[in-house]
């Protein structure tokens, strides 16, 4: 049996007995879980110390050539659109089946070049990639920038194992 003693000023409890078999000594003690940091947390430290580091290369960059723009940016992380959590643009490649009947690659490049091509105003203005989308969201809505198409062709061509890579700049 159990008894259930009263809640503390509207907090909710929960109690219970448990037994152990065979039973454990009467000297256990259980330490606190570890604490853990958040993938978010993880990604976002990552994310300066790029920053900090590519600053300085910009800056040494600029020296050697002096006609470079000097407002460019290199993201190493972005934003996941359905889960508001951030990620290394890497894991937004993910290798898709493609069906026969478009794996070839002439194929291929027509199929993704038949999914519509958006610019959103603030990148006409700024040149700045807003999001970027997984290839599942890309295949649903039929639309996306530059940089989802490239996602979206590097996923295919990883399904079909070849050797894919996103290059940025």
């Amino acid at each position: 049996g159990s008894a259930l003693p009263p809640s503390q000023q509207g907090k909710s409890t929960l109690w219970f007995e448990m037994f152990f078999i065979p039973p454990m000594p009467d000297n256990v003690e259980l330490p606190d879980p570890p604490q853990v940091q958040s993938s978010n947390d993880i990604w976002s430290q990552v994310t300066k110390k790029w920053n900090a580091d590519f600053s300085k290369y910009q800056k040494m960059y600029s020296e050697w050539f002096p006609d470079a723009p000097t407002d460019r940016r290199f993201l190493c992380t972005a934003e996941h659109v359905q889960t508001r959590s951030t990620f290394p643009l890497p894991s937004f490649l993910a290798p898709i089946a493609v069906p026969s009947q478009i794996s070839p690659e002439g194929e291929l490049l027509h199929w993704i070049n038949s999914i519509t091509f958006l610019s959103p105003p603030k990148q006409m203005r700024d040149g700045r990639i807003a999001s970027w989308q997984v290839p599942s969201s890309i295949l649903i809505t039929r639309k996306g920038g530059a940089n989802d198409h490239a996602i979206l062709l590097c996923s295919c061509l990883l399904g079909l194992d070849y050797d894919a890579y996103v290059c940025k700049g």
